[in-house]
C-alpha cells in the first residue's frame, strides 16, 4: 500500500484478509494440477507393455515441464490474490485494496464518519464453524453498500469499526454540544 493512502497521524488498528481456507483449495487445485500427468503417465504405462521411444520420452517431459510452470504460476497468481487483497481499518477510515490480476489492483477508502450500517452474513455452516463470512457497510450518499466477501473473523472486524465510529461520533457530538 502507497503511504499516500494513510494521512499523517493516523494509526492502523487492524488488517483483513480473506480466510485462508480459500487460498487452502486454491493450492490443493495447484497440486491436483501438478499430479494429474503423472497419473495419466502411470496409468498409461501400465496399460501398455511396450516401450516408448526416447524421443516421445522427452516430449512428455518438456510438456509436463510447461504443466509444472503453468501450475506455478497459477498458484502464484492464487497466492499474490490472497496475501494482496485486504480490509485496513484505521482509526479515520476503512481501506479496501482488492487485487484484480497481477498488475491490476482497486483501492476503495471511505471515512468511518460515513458509516451508516454493518450487515454480516455467514452463509453456511462451514462459514459459521471456521468464522468467516461477507461484510457490507452501507454508506451515507451511496447507494450500492460496500461489500467484502469471505473475510475472517466478519464480527470482530464489525466490533472493532463500530467501536471506532462510536468513538469518532461521540467527538463530533461534544464538538456540537459546545457550538450550541
Amino acid at each position: 500500500m502507497k503511504a499516500h493512502a494513510i494521512e499523517p497521524g493516523e494509526k492502523i488498528l487492524a488488517e483483513v484478509r480473506r480466510h485462508w481456507i480459500f487460498f487452502l483449495a486454491e493450492s490443493i487445485a495447484s497440486v491436483l494440477f501438478v499430479l494429474f500427468p503423472l497419473l495419466a503417465i502411470s496409468v498409461a504405462k501400465n496399460a501398455y507393455t511396450f516401450p516408448l521411444p526416447s524421443a516421445l520420452t522427452e516430449l512428455f517431459v518438456f510438456i509436463y515441464l510447461v504443466w509444472l510452470l503453468l501450475a506455478w504460476i497459477y498458484f502464484f497468481i492464487a497466492w499474490t490474490d490472497y496475501y494482496l487483497d485486504v480490509l485496513i481499518i484505521t482509526d479515520r477510515k476503512i481501506i479496501d485494496i482488492e487485487q484484480k490480476g497481477i498488475f491490476h489492483r482497486e483501492i476503495t477508502s471511505f471515512r468511518l464518519e460515513r458509516i451508516q450500517n454493518i450487515t454480516i452474513e455467514t452463509p453456511s455452516f462451514l462459514s459459521t464453524l471456521l468464522d468467516f463470512g461477507h461484510i457490507r457497510i452501507g454508506t451515507a450518499g451511496e447507494d450500492d453498500p460496500f461489500e467484502i466477501n469471505n473475510i475472517y473473523s466478519p464480527y470482530r472486524a464489525k466490533d472493532l469499526i463500530m467501536s471506532e465510529c462510536q468513538r469518532i461520533n461521540s467527538g463530533q457530538q461534544k464538538i456540537n454540544d459546545g457550538l450550541l
